[in-house]
């Protein structure tokens, strides 16, 4: 048996900790064994995914500098970090990536995003990790508050640096232990009635003018460059895809399935089964191979799309399945393809090969020679040439690659295109392949530069004139919002938008508060919800119900807990921050996993208060019988809620309004 103690790291010095924990994370094999750990940039594996975006790239690089790498030149001006935290957050990423891989490396983007903002927070401190406080942390997160617009970058950032504090605390490398969490709200906390809610989902959804603008512009006479580009937003449009996940489509990707109800085979009118049909696709952030089911009513669209995506991209595939089954040799047209290495060509054929726009001389061509590095022999009359097998290892340097370790072959994805394909001035060239990307869907939408979008081309802007803008993103969240709309549960939202996690749907749901009272209302018309609102408009007639309802239910938003069904423009709450104290405006949404994840958390600490309390009373101390009062009516409401949640014999999505307590007592100000 060894005699090797192991030393526990408050033993140690913060110094001691901090250099044993650099050095285990140099030792690590996450991201290869020839990591570089001390270069400003490491070129990393994109770990079986594309990069967000769909780029096709094999690496993506993490950059450890002092501001954010925003475009290629910035790599040779941004000031790397320096040391000691240099290490420290290089040692945080690696040593998280070997504990953790990750399928992209978005989430080592946001860790040393959150770690700049530490590394300034530092800056009075020589960017010494091991002299970190509280403070630090808070400083860092306020640096972040005014940096960033966006409502949801905060949050992100607040969430690694929290775990940066928790890392530094588990490895004693701060003198002190250091509890900070995330001082930000995410977007799901925050209230839907507001000005600021009506105008941050107006900028997530597409306006009605640019959906209005998709289904308008004539297909007849578009390129094929621009029909590709629109069928991929209309396959948007069907199903809420990851731009990603649509970029990285397989081919034949289409599934028919007998549709079934309750088990048993769905039937037409005519007595036939029913097919529905779905596409398959590779998914991201944890989701493997899945099959994106498109509603019935966009079925027609998404074939048709998929047929004509198919039909463009054919003759790429075929150059890729080329050089699949030809190793170390690049597709060329006859007579030149598989034609002998040491065929010497001239600079007008390698014009011509290339589709570049040539004069009679070859300069151009010469440039391609010359620029890229293609070994040339001279030729008498001054004139040049090169190897055919040069120039075909020149070729295929240029197509683009996937990841190592991805499922599919080159030749097997869908979306797949000649070099220069949406180029409106180069040549395409045709022996070189590279995958649809996003930036060419969003200038697509967009426009860039001299560029007019897909709409200004056809003379279509918004109702005063401006120019129709939308992004891919958008497409998803409104979809998302139609499904909130129609009552569809939080598992199959989760699972049609491949989430691994039923609330991050919150982030997707944009209904407004009139639309979420009217989604209140057509639950209660089809026996979808409970409560004293629903027993009072069984009671009035049916000519009545629809008037009742539009003035008990004129309006409502969304709490930690469910909804709000107080009409806020009518008088303010007089049980604001108290829903669960006996509140009737109080309704749950019943099976929603975060509504009740949080009930159970709210339950267990209002037990804690009310013992407290009640101690406090018996103690005799002055007021606490009034803390025994409220949290004995928050605690009667949070088990309620549970019940609500744990009752098997309401179906989960239905809205439960909670029975209204008994009125508290005047609280008596003399109890002692």
């Amino acid at each position: 048996m060894s005699d090797a103690k192991i030393v526990p790291f408050w033993s140690r010095t913060p110094d001691e900790n901090y250099r044993r924990m650099v050095d285990a994370a140099r030792r690590s094999h996450a991201f290869g064994t020839d990591l570089d750990f001390d270069a400003t940039g490491w070129p990393v594996g994109a770990g079986g995914t594309r990069r967000s975006g769909g780029s096709a790239s094999t690496t993506t690089t993490l950059w450890f500098t002092a501001s954010s790498m925003k475009g290629r030149k910035a790599a040779f001006v941004a000031e790397p970090m320096l040391e000691p935290f240099a290490g420290f957050i290089k040692a945080y990423v690696r040593l998280h990536e070997a504990a953790s891989p990750q399928l992209n490396m978005s989430g080592h983007g946001n860790a040393i995003r959150a770690g700049r903002y530490l590394y300034a927070a530092l800056a009075d401190k020589a960017r010494d990790p091991c002299l970190l406080e509280p403070e630090d942390f808070r400083r860092a997160a306020e640096l972040a508050r005014r940096d960033v617009a966006e409502s949801t970058v905060p949050y992100r950032i607040g969430v690694y640096l929290a775990r940066m504090a928790k890392f530094v605390s588990d490895r004693g490398i701060a003198g002190r232990r250091i509890d900070f969490a995330n001082p930000f709200a995410h977007e799901d906390q925050k209230t839907r009635i507001s000005p600021e809610a009506e105008a941050a989902r107006d900028t997530k959804l597409p306006s009605e003018a640019a959906l209005a603008a998709l289904g308008s512009i004539p297909t007849a006479d578009l390129s094929d460059r621009d029909l590709l580009l629109l069928r991929v937003v209309q396959l948007l449009a069907c199903a809420p895809w990851r731009i990603g996940e649509l970029l990285t489509l397989p081919v034949d990707p289409e599934v028919y399935e007998a549709a079934t109800h309750n088990g048993i085979p769905a039937l037409d009118a005519d007595g036939q089964p029913v097919m529905r049909y779905g596409i398959r696709y590779l998914g991201s952030k944890g989701w493997s191979w899945d099959v994106k089911w498109i509603p019935t009513t966009m079925t027609d669209v998404a074939k048709r799309a998929i047929r004509d995506i198919t039909r463009i991209t054919a003759s790429a595939r075929a150059v890729a399945r080329y050089m699949h089954d030809n190793p170390g040799r690049a597709w060329l047209p006859l007579p030149y393809g598989g034609g002998p290495p040491d065929r010497l060509l001239t600079p007008p054929e390698i014009a011509d090969l290339t589709g570049v726009r040539n004069d009679h001389l070859g300069r151009n061509a010469r440039d391609i020679i010359y620029d890229n590095g293609i070994p040339v022999q001279q030729l008498p009359g001054r004139r040049i040439a090169c190897r055919q097998d040069d120039f075909e290892a020149f070729l295929l340097s240029r197509s683009e690659t996937l990841p190592e370790g991805h499922p599919l072959a080159r030749h097997e994805c869908l979306m797949l295109v000649h070099r220069n394909f949406f180029h409106s001035l180069k040549g395409e060239q045709r022996s070189v392949v590279e995958f649809v990307d996003y930036p060419a869907v969003q200038e697509f939408l967009c426009g860039r530069g001299g560029s007019g979008s897909i709409f200004e081309r056809h003379g279509l802007a918004m109702p005063d004139g401006s120019p129709i803008r939308m992004n891919t993103h958008q497409l998803r969240h409104f979809l998302n919002t139609i499904g909130q709309r129609g009552g569809i549960s939080q598992l199959e939202m989760a699972m049609w938008s491949g989430r691994r996690h039923v609330a991050q749907n919150a982030v997707y749901d944009h209904l407004s508060g009139y639309e979420l009272a009217e989604k209140a209302r057509t639950m209660i018309e089809t026996d979808r919800m409970r409560g004293p609102i629903r027993i009072a408009f069984d009671r009035h007639p049916p000519v009545e119900r629809s008037a009742f309802l539009q003035v008990h239910l004129s309006t409502a938003h969304t709490t930690d807990l469910g909804m709000c069904l107080h009409d806020w423009a009518a008088a303010p709450c007089p049980h604001h921050g108290a829903c669960a104290a006996g509140c009737a405006d109080c309704a749950v949404v019943k099976g929603d996993p975060a509504g009740r994840e949080r009930a159970r958390k709210r339950l267990a600490e209002a037990e804690i208060m009310l013992d407290k309390a009640r101690a406090e009373a018996g103690d005799g101390t002055y007021g606490a019988a009034n803390f025994v009062a409220y949290h004995e009516r928050l605690v009667a409401g949070l088990r309620a809620i549970m019940a609500i949640h744990d009752d098997a014999s309401i179906p989960d999505g239905t809205i439960v309004q909670l029975p209204a307590l008994p009125a508290p007592e005047e609280p008596d100000r003399l109890a002692g």
